[in-house]
């Protein structure tokens, strides 16, 4: 199988996959790329955490299911501080 067969393969495997009712934690998510795979998980029912180090899009917040974080995760108290945030 080529390069190329195994990538379709895993994309279909993938694909096939529902995410709905899952918990996702976001790294990035408040723009570009990130947004639009936020869009796409909560189209799919997914409960989305969106960790960012700034301020998301407008309306990307009023999102259903969608809870924005600001942290920066370059600093282990800021990660742990989200870590009980959200365990809590």
């Amino acid at each position: 199988m080529t390069e190329t067969n195994h990538a379709r393969a895993a994309t279909r495997k993938f694909a096939s996959r529902t995410l709905a009712g899952s918990d996702i934690l976001l790294i990035g998510g408040s723009g570009g790329i990130g947004s639009a795979l936020v869009a796409q998980l909560v189209a799919q029912g997914v409960d989305t955490v969106i960790v960012a180090s700034h301020q998301p899009a407008t309306g990307e917040a009023a999102l259903p299911n969608v809870q924005s974080e600001f942290v920066d995760v370059t600093q282990m108290a800021s990660v742990q501080a989200l870590a009980a945030r959200l365990q809590g």
